[in-house]
């Protein structure tokens, strides 16, 4: 589990979660949501996850418990959803920065 203490020197980023991690734990938790996420099954589990969150609209005689439910079911979805697209772009401006060699 990945703790909010920084190393000497390093500069904590907000993450999308709200909480301030240093870049080496940010890094871990994106490529983390990008290797579960990124597989077939994966991909699959997440967009099941928008279906029941992003997707679902609530009637308008939904209580305020069952908005504030939904809403942080979805803030979730989301964090899971930003971190894997930061570790995709990352990889790819990472490959995008390395020579090619002709191989």
């Amino acid at each position: 589990m990945p703790t909010q203490t920084q190393r000497r020197g390093e500069q904590a980023e907000r993450g999308p979660d709200g909480h301030h991690w240093s870049p080496e734990v940010e890094r871990k938790l994106n490529a983390l949501a990008l290797r579960v996420f990124a597989t077939g099954d994966g991909q699959e589990l997440l967009n099941y996850l928008k279906n029941i969150t992003l997707n679902r609209p609530l009637p308008p005689e939904a209580s305020d418990a069952h908005l504030r439910h939904m809403e942080g079911a979805r803030w979730l979805v989301g964090v899971i959803e930003e971190r894997r697209q930061k570790a995709q772009r990352s990889d790819h401006a990472h490959m995008d920065a390395q020579p090619n060699t002709g191989e």
